[in-house]
C-alpha cells in the first residue's frame, strides 16, 4: 500500500505522479516519493536517486558520480556520505565547513586578476551561476525546487547564521561577493531593489512597486532601497561579512580558499 496514497498533494493526480510521470525511468521502491541528494563540499549536485530518502550528503572533495554510483544501494541511500539534513527540513552547512568553502570560493573566484563587473553581474543575474536559488546543479536550487513543489521550506544554518530558505542565502552569496570583488555598498543595494521592481512589474503586481519605490526614500524607516526586506538583511549582511574579511585578513588578491583551509 503507497503510504502517501492520502496525502492532499496526490488526490486526483496522475497514477504516475509519485515518479515524476516517467515510471520507466524512475521509481519508488518505498512508495515515499523523496530522492537523496548527494553534493560535493561546494553544494554541487554530484547524484540524486529516488528512493523515499529525503536526505542530502556530502562526500569527500574527489568523489564523483560514478563513485557514488558504485557504492550506493537502497540499504545504503548515504553511499558513503555524511548526512547534514534533508529536504525540507534543515541543512547544516557548518559540519562539513560547506559554508565556508562555498562563500571561500566565490570570494577567490572574483579576487582574480581576470574577474570582471561584467562577470559578476552575469553570475548573479536571473538563470547566472549564483542565481543558487535557480541553479538545479546545486544543492540551494534543489531545495528550492523542492520546497515550491512541496510547499514547505528547507531552511540552512551554520553556526552563527541560519537561513531560512536558500533564497535568502543566495541573497546573502551576492552581498558577500560582490563587496569581496570592491562594488560600492549603495551601488549593490540599488542594484537590488531594481531588479526586484522589475520582478513585480513582470508579475503585475503594480502597488508592490509603488509602495517599495515610496519607502526608497525614507531611509530613517527602511533603508532598503526598494528591496523586499528579508532579501535586502541577508544581502547587507553578506557585505559585512565580506567587508569583514577583507579587513581581518587584509585581502587584496589573497587565495583565500587558501587562507581558509591551513
Amino acid at each position: 500500500m503507497d503510504p502517501l496514497a492520502d496525502a492532499p498533494l496526490n488526490i486526483g493526480t496522475s497514477p504516475y505522479a509519485y515518479v515524476w510521470n516517467n515510471p520507466l525511468v524512475f521509481i519508488d521502491p518505498e512508495g515515499r516519493h523523496g530522492e537523496s541528494t548527494h553534493v560535493d563540499e561546494l553544494g554541487n549536485v554530484l547524484a540524486e536517486f529516488d528512493d523515499g530518502d529525503d536526505g542530502v550528503y556530502v562526500h569527500a572533495n574527489g568523489t564523483t558520480a560514478d563513485d557514488i554510483s558504485c557504492t550506493y544501494s537502497c540499504e545504503n541511500t548515504s553511499a558513503g556520505g555524511l548526512n547534514i539534513g534533508s529536504l525540507g527540513g534543515n541543512i547544516d552547512m557548518g559540519v562539513t565547513g560547506m559554508y565556508s568553502f562555498k562563500v571561500a570560493n566565490s570570494a577567490n573566484q572574483v579576487l582574480a586578476e581576470d574577474f570582471t563587473f561584467g562577470k559578476w553581474v552575469t553570475n548573479v543575474k536571473g538563470g547566472g551561476d549564483w542565481d543558487l536559488k535557480a541553479n538545479k546543479e546545486t544543492i540551494w536550487g534543489v531545495a528550492w525546487a523542492y520546497d515550491a513543489k512541496n510547499k514547505t521550506s528547507t531552511s540552512f544554518s551554520t553556526p552563527n547564521l541560519t537561513f531560512e530558505d536558500a533564497s535568502d542565502f543566495g541573497n546573502y552569496h551576492a552581498g558577500f561577493t560582490g563587496s569581496m570583488f570592491g562594488i560600492y555598498v549603495p551601488v549593490q543595494k540599488i542594484g537590488a531593489g531594481v531588479i526586484e521592481q522589475l520582478k513585480d512589474l513582470r508579475k503585475g503586481n503594480i502597488n508592490q512597486v509603488g509602495n517599495q519605490f515610496g519607502q526608497m526614500f525614507k531611509f530613517w524607516e527602511r533603508n532598503a532601497f526598494m528591496d523586499e526586506t528579508d532579501d535586502h538583511y541577508w544581502n547587507t549582511q553578506g557585505m559585512s561579512d565580506a567587508k569583514y574579511l577583507k579587513e581581518r585578513l587584509n585581502l587584496s588578491s589573497t587565495n583565500l580558499l587558501n587562507v581558509r583551509r591551513q
